[in-house]
């Protein structure tokens, strides 16, 4: 037999004068006294190891035995082993008992222990297979077959009848599907699969792990919310088995409330706006008589055409609700916009006026705009104005609702030219400005029109301007008519109209039309 020590010291090699160290085994007598210890082996080192030991023969029986180890260099004696050691003489006889029930379901274990004395080692074997490091005096046997134990000591080994282990398989089961919800309380069916193959098995469901009162069948019509589990036993057997969980969520959404913020009585191209209550964590899809409007998922929807709005609302979870209560739009008519004509023409000179008139329509209000813009107090059919711009009329009918604007009118005011100077240098008029001119005299138009400058001649007869009188007339003509050679005129102009001379002379710029 092998004894294993350890040291804890140092303990010498050998040299001049100096004994080298020896362990020794030694055995105590029957009762574990070792005043007259028996050398049993011995191991000349310094360090730990294992001293190969033998029982004498004689040595007689008994069930107390104790085994020590000691030094010789130093002396040091120490602890026995710590437990008796039986010498008998004879090889052990195994056995082996268990603690419960040999036959059980899986998942449970029995335990085995082994017999036949003290101070023997251990080997538990299954089906005659050598267990790994099943080397203990106990084994937990959870799988089935035929366990034995060998068991060895000085004089021998002996291996113990077999023990039976049965193990009964679980009637397993699993759910065919492990998740519901229920959007209006509707029952679902949970449904559970046999895996096992086995006969003779009975049901029983749970709710949050409380039995159900009579669900003893493979399935069950859930209507409460929880967690739902089934428990399968063999009858046979009584082996059971849990299956996991199922959850059923019962979720039922309110029905969304729609606010319209202002009057849902609109005029085309205007639109109300349409607000829902906000639901934690839900969508919205809006509804125009009943068909859903493309890409209207936001909580607030601008409606611009005439129908009946609803709003559904959906749940994170996937429930929607029923529609909300119908919102109707009604887009109001209106009036056929107007055409204004201008009474004269719309080009003229600063300080003349045009009437401006609009189609007449009863039941209206008008709004007279300039550029754009509205013009104060300009609230009837017909407008005069002496300003240039652009001119149209909005009309109003009775249910606030404004036609598109009246055909546009452009009215052209031209400037006055400024007022002319007249100069003199030597027998020679002059006026100042730009345009055509027509020259007076004596507050009368002279026959001379249009004519920057004019000039009696110096080698002229006794006439005067103060005793011309000269009605000359010519319509439009291209080339200059005959005059008193006693007169010349700087420029002649193609046409000219009745003129009449007196005893002064004046002129006045026409540049202005009309």
């Amino acid at each position: 037999m092998d004894v294993p020590y350890d040291v804890t010291g140092v303990f010498n090699e050998g040299g001049f004068l100096i004994l080298e160290n020896d362990f020794i085994a030694q055995l105590s007598d029957a009762n574990g006294d070792f005043t007259n210890a028996v050398d049993i082996g011995s191991e000349t080192a310094t360090g730990s190891g294992t001293i190969s030991a033998f029982i004498p023969a004689n040595t007689p029986f008994g069930t107390g035995y104790r085994i020590r180890v000691i030094s010789t260099s130093p002396e040091f004696i120490g602890t026995d082993n710590g437990f008796d050691i039986e010498i008998s003489g004879a090889p052990p006889v195994a056995s082996v008992s268990a603690n419960g029930a040999t036959e059980f379901c899986s998942g449970d274990a029995v335990t085995l222990t082994a017999g036949g004395g003290n101070g023997l080692t251990y080997q538990w074997q299954a089906d005659g297979v050598d267990i790994a490091a099943a080397t203990n005096a106990t084994y937990d046997a959870s799988a089935a077959a035929d366990y034995t134990v060998v068991v060895t000591n000085a004089c021998g080994a002996d291996a113990s009848d077999p023990i039976t282990v049965t193990v009964n398989a679980a009637p397993e089961h699993e759910l065919l599907q492990t998740s519901f919800l229920s959007c209006d309380g509707t029952p679902v069916t949970i449904e559970a699969e046999d895996l096992s193959g086995q006969t003779g098995i009975t049901y029983q469901w749970y709710l949050d792990g409380i039995a159900l009162n009579g669900e003893t069948s493979i399935s069950v019509l859930a209507f409460v919310a929880g967690s739902y589990t089934i428990e399968a036993t063999n009858g046979n057997t009584g082996c059971s088995f849990i299956t996991g969980p199922a959850t059923l969520v019962l979720e039922q959404v309110a029905i969304p409330q729609v606010t319209a913020q202002g009057s849902t009585d609109i005029c085309a191209g205007a639109s109300v706006t349409l607000e829902v209550d906000i639901v934690p964590g839900a969508t919205y899809q809006w509804y125009m008589d009943g068909t859903i409007i493309a890409g209207a998922t936001d909580t607030i929807h601008l409606a611009d055409a005439a129908g009946a709005y609803t709003v559904v609302a959906t749940s994170a979870n996937g429930c929607a609700s029923a529609p909300s209560a119908d919102v109707i739009v009604t887009v109001l008519p209106a009036p056929t916009a107007p055409n204004i004509i201008a009474s004269d023409t719309t080009t003229f000179c600063a300080g003349a006026s045009v009437q401006l008139l609009a189609d007449v329509i009863a039941g209206v209000t008008y709004q007279w705009t300039l550029d754009g813009s509205d013009i104060a107090g300009a609230t009837g059919t017909d407008l005069l104005t002496s300003d240039g711009g652009t001119y149209a009329v909005v009309i109003t009918g009775a249910n606030g609702c404004a036609a598109q604007p009246s055909n546009a009118v452009l009215v052209t005011v031209n400037a006055l030219p400024a007022v002319p100077v007249i100069t003199a240098s030597f027998d020679t008029l002059f006026a100042s400005g730009n345009g055509s001119f027509q020259w007076y005299l004596g507050g009368t138009r002279s026959w001379v029109r249009r004519i920057a400058s004019w000039s009696p001649r110096s080698a002229a007869t006794t006439w005067s301007p103060l005793r011309m009188r000269t009605v000359v007339r010519a319509h439009r003509r291209s080339t200059p008519i005959s005059a008193p050679d006693h007169w010349s005129w700087a420029h002649w102009v193609s046409a000219f109209t009745r003129t009449r001379t007196k005893d002064a002379s004046r002129s006045r710029a026409m540049s202005c039309p009309g």
